[in-house]
């Protein structure tokens, strides 16, 4: 082997150089590789339902939910941990609790907040501290 020399090439470790290799293996294929659709039941993290096709199951994931609206990505690295819920409509509570939550982050400087929306923030306070005191 010279230097610059190009091909392949392979080591002998007997001489310990590189010797060309003339015309490099064919790669034989003994027969065509067939990925098959049907599979072991798999549920369905989209909708809960146990699936043995793959394209059936794939469907589930495209299909728009309120909760996913444009579909789901299969990863395939995690099984599913939980029985399948369908999401609860919020009751007013819950939408009382987390709009409390929100108020006090922002009141107390927790969330990010652009000068703008300080100052109408401000305004608004302004504006029901005037309201109750007029009542």
């Amino acid at each position: 082997m010279t230097i610059g020399e190009r091909g392949i090439f392979r080591y002998n470790l007997e001489s310990q150089t590189f010797e060309k290799v003339e015309k490099a293996r064919p790669l034989v294929v003994e027969a065509p590789f067939v990925t098959s659709d049907e599979m072991e039941p798999t549920q369905s993290h989209a909708d809960g339902q146990y699936y043995t096709s793959k394209t059936r199951l794939r469907e589930t994931y495209k299909v728009s939910r309120p909760e996913a609206p444009y579909g789901y990505i299969e990863r395939g690295d995690e099984p599913v941990k939980t029985e399948y819920t369908r999401p609860t409509e919020p009751n007013e509570d819950d939408i009382r609790d987390d709009v409390a939550r929100a108020l006090n982050l922002i009141k107390y400087g927790m969330a990010p907040a652009s000068e703008k929306d300080k100052e109408i923030w401000k305004r608004e306070q302004r504006q029901m501290q005037e309201y109750k005191r007029s009542r």
